[in-house]
């Protein structure tokens, strides 16, 4: 039942991660292509965002109650909604007003998934199935590699024509997988049967609002490097297809960490890897700035094996190790709006720094914010007990 599991899971997060290369990564490319500016499209990736942060601990706080529909049954709701946007792009593809609104609402429901994927495996965690969630997290970054590389092949030859095509075939198959995934729920404790909400939750973990910000600050670096990797490249010399090289590179860096993540677990906890994590964020972001051609950037990517390798697993073990049960899928969507906050900032500051001072001056600021979130998680990350190892 283990491998099986993680099969599945597996399957659910490479057709996630496809999804989420065909949106995210080739927003630029499209409304670019569409003649909207690198502002207009940092506006668009920081309301969708905004939206989506605002809906995450909703959704969730619903998916928590004893009395909601499976969270599987939810995740397929927002999937189907995202399946229909896809549509809609390739239905009004002539229409600018149209495509600007339903590639948003695709990036708002792609982030709105976030938690409530990454809660499919807590909950099976939590039940005691012995998922190994590094394994199958794995798949995602072997699948967003594939879709980079490939989609940038194409769309170096024909343009952003293929992108709406990418994300209703991804959407199509995220849906399959996780139709075929078991539904469960979390256990509950007779006396805690209702979870925190609101100020309550951040009363109860208090530690936690500490490092929400810590990483708010490490993903606005983040969201830099990947919201605007068309405008690095071009500054550096190349073009889409060097794009998609850039992020599949990343992408195929993270998988050691991925695969071996739970062997590291048994040598240190979770809290541990959450403060080394910013490190390999500041290397990165310094690199990126400074990094004088195509060749050099794509060096630098491969320091993803500790930034987003790391903390994309590592930050679900952490936050499931402090959270209670009953409190689990939320504590995993208010850390993924942590992420939705920083790429509201980091997609409207990014875009207007581009327009107005250029490439390098965004580059330098992503490397100051890396160093306070850096320092910001080092005071306030606590060593843990992580379940499910």
């Amino acid at each position: 039942m283990s491998n099986q599991l993680t099969v599945r899971y597996g399957i659910i997060n490479g057709a996630y991660w496809m999804a989420y290369a065909a949106i995210s990564a080739y927003v630029s490319l499209y409304l670019l292509e569409m003649g909207f500016s690198s502002g207009t499209i940092g506006v668009l990736i920081a309301l969708s965002g905004l939206l989506s942060a605002l809906l995450q601990p909703l959704a969730a706080s619903y998916a928590d109650r004893e009395n909601s529909p499976p969270l599987k049954a939810i995740t397929l709701s927002v999937a189907l909604l995202q399946l229909l946007c896809g549509l809609g792009l390739l239905v009004f593809h002539k229409n600018k007003v149209a495509s600007l609104l339903l590639y948003g609402s695709c990036l708002a429901l792609l982030q709105l998934l976030t938690p409530l994927v990454n809660g499919l495996a807590v909950t099976s965690i939590n039940c005691g199935c012995r998922l190994n969630y590094g394994i199958s997290k794995s798949t995602g970054s072997v699948t967003f590699a594939l879709v980079c590389f490939i989609l940038g092949r194409v769309t170096a030859v024909r343009g952003g024509q293929p992108v709406p095509w990418a994300i209703l075939a991804f959407t199509g198959l995220f849906i399959l997988a996780v139709l075929r995934y078991p539904a469960q729920r979390a256990p509950r404790a007779a006396d805690a049967a209702k979870g925190a909400d609101g100020l309550t939750f951040f009363k109860k973990y208090p530690r936690f609002t500490g490092v929400l910000s810590g990483c708010i600050l490490l993903y606005i670096s983040h969201v830099f490097l990947n919201s605007f990797t068309l405008q690095i490249i071009r500054a550096k010399g190349g073009d889409s297809g060097h794009m998609g090289l850039s992020m599949a590179l990343a992408a195929l860096a993270e998988l050691p960490t991925m695969l071996l993540f739970t062997r590291l677990l048994r040598r240190r906890s979770s809290g541990f890897y959450m403060k080394l994590t910013g490190f390999f964020f500041f290397i990165k972001a310094v690199g990126s700035w400074l990094a004088p051609n195509v060749t050099v950037y794509y060096l630098f990517q491969l320091t993803q094996i500790g930034a987003w390798a790391l903390i994309a697993i590592a930050s679900v073990y952490y936050v499931n190790a402090i959270m209670e049960p009953q409190d689990a899928v939320k504590g995993q969507a208010y850390y993924t709006a942590a992420y939705t906050l920083a790429n509201v900032f980091g997609s409207l500051l990014g875009g207007r720094l581009i327009d107005t001072l250029g490439v390098n001056a965004m580059l330098f600021l992503g490397t100051l914010f890396a160093t306070l979130g850096t320092a910001v998680n080092l005071v306030f990350a606590e060593k843990t007990v992580d379940k499910g190892i």
